[in-house]
């Protein structure tokens, strides 16, 4: 047992076997396996930003840095157990974040996805969530404009978005 925090996202870190990271409700924790157990570290923020819910974590492609998506809409950008510093990525919070081949992908309540550079420095493009941008063959299906994206994924050169969506009730 760990800890008493609320873990929304646990992920290993591809590039360093040892190393996890779980975020959740007013937490990050950087773990590393040693022997036959396990330790933790809180992150420190220092001056480069404050505690906040983190919904969603991802590694870059070298492993180094850690990418924490946060509840008020900034991405934290950690060196080791250290925040070097954020991004403001979305307005409301940030609830998907993925490594891409050249950067990063993100997910907001906003319902925009936004690709972001390798530094997470300059976000490059961003999508509105929209009925009238859905593919017609095969049918799509979205109940509102920009629904808060809930989740990404990828695959054969392809983003796939999950969406908070369903049909309502009359």
């Amino acid at each position: 047992r760990g800890h008493q925090d609320k873990v929304f996202v646990i992920r290993w870190n591809p590039q360093v076997s040892d190393q996890l990271v779980t975020v959740g409700m007013k937490h990050i924790k950087f773990w590393t396996q040693t022997g036959g157990g396990i330790t933790s570290k809180r992150g420190t923020f220092g001056d480069a930003g404050k505690l906040d819910t983190m919904m969603a974590v991802a590694f870059s492609h070298d492993g180094q840095l850690t990418l924490s998506a946060a509840a008020n809409g900034l991405v934290y950008v950690w060196n080791g157990t250290n925040l070097s510093g954020t991004v403001k990525a979305h307005i409301g919070p940030v609830f998907a974040i993925q490594t891409v081949e050249k950067g990063y992908v993100t997910g907001g309540k906003d319902g925009i996805v936004s690709l972001w550079d390798e530094s997470f420095k300059q976000c490059l493009k961003s999508f509105k969530i929209q009925r009238t941008a859905l593919a017609i063959d095969p049918p799509a299906l979205l109940y509102e404009d920009s629904p808060p994206i809930r989740s990404i994924a990828l695959g054969h050169g392809q983003i796939l978005v999950g969406t908070k969506n369903g049909p309502h009730a009359g």
